[in-house]
């Protein structure tokens, strides 16, 4: 889903003097015999986890766990889809999206993304075991082992965007938002689901929240505009992943790069290209659609 995640993983991160045998796109990683994901995620906030190809938890950032409720000691080792299963009570999908997306960052060497997800939550803090709806965008990335070439991790990084969600479906679709925003809020809607009872329990629930909080509807269009209108909320595309859907991007460069930014037309099922100077350190970022 265009405009709903952060790539947080453009600005090259060093090694500190260390070795470095793994790589993530242009970022060299430290370790000799594994990468050190810790160090990575010292330096960048964020909801990632690293798997093996056999979909087990190596790492995870402290975002992570805070955002699925689960303890590091619980989850390492262990299965993917055993630490987050799919909700029972929904229409299965989540796991075999991911588990879809792995396997192609996986066979193809290249990063691949998740427009928009529902993964649910087991709440394992209250004692009832319930779920939590959640909503996710994801990007996957391939950790490369410099010796044989090979993906030898898959790093996911996630953002939970549930709130953009829910005040989507609930805002009233005669509001205006501006161009961009509402091509945004139009996707939500057709991406999550056209069941008139999950709308309905998303507006009782805010109609709840208001009735709470005293909050008033131009409360809540505010702060979709501000979700959606922060450089956080913005999905970016890398060199070298697919291109989601067809339409004029921009292209982010390297700072000094004579090519940074210029403006080009992409087909849906192209690959964005990288750059002589950047190699495959450049971000995309949709301008509008041909139907625009």
């Amino acid at each position: 889903m265009k405009n709903l995640h952060r790539n947080t993983l453009h600005e090259p991160l060093t090694s500190q003097g260390q070795d470095s045998r793994f790589t993530l796109g242009s970022i060299d990683l430290p370790g000799i015999d594994e990468p050190d994901f810790q160090a990575l995620f010292r330096q960048l906030p964020g909801v990632f986890i690293a798997i093996r190809p056999d979909f087990v938890i190596v790492a995870a950032s402290d975002d992570m766990r805070r955002k699925t409720l689960t303890w590091r000691e619980d989850i390492i080792g262990r299965s993917f889809f055993d630490v987050l299963p799919d909700n029972p009570s929904v229409t299965p999908g989540a796991s075999r999206r991911m588990e879809a997306s792995f396997c192609r960052v996986l066979a193809d060497g290249a990063p691949h993304s998740l427009r928009l997800v529902r993964h649910d939550i087991q709440d394992r803090l209250s004692g009832n075991e319930g779920w939590i709806e959640r909503f996710w965008t994801a990007i996957n990335r391939p950790v490369i082992d410099n010796e044989t070439g090979e993906v030898v991790y898959v790093l996911c990084e996630a953002r939970d965007v549930t709130r953009i969600v829910h005040l989507s479906l609930w805002l009233d679709p005669t509001i205006p938002l501006g161009r961009e925003m509402e091509r945004s809020v139009r996707r939500v809607r057709s991406d999550v689901s056209s069941d008139p009872s999950q709308l309905a329990r998303v507006r009782e629930r805010i109609a709840g929240e208001m009735a709470l909080t005293g909050a008033r509807p131009e409360t809540l269009v505010n702060e979709l505009k501000a979700l959606l209108g922060s450089s956080d909320s913005r999905l970016y595309g890398c060199a070298g992943e697919w291109v989601a859907e067809t339409g004029v991007y921009v292209a982010y460069h390297r700072k000094g790069c004579h090519v940074a930014p210029r403006v080009r037309y992409f087909a849906e099922g192209t690959l964005f290209p990288g750059c002589e100077s950047c190699s495959n350190d450049v971000l995309y970022r949709m301008s509008h659609t041909l139907s625009d």
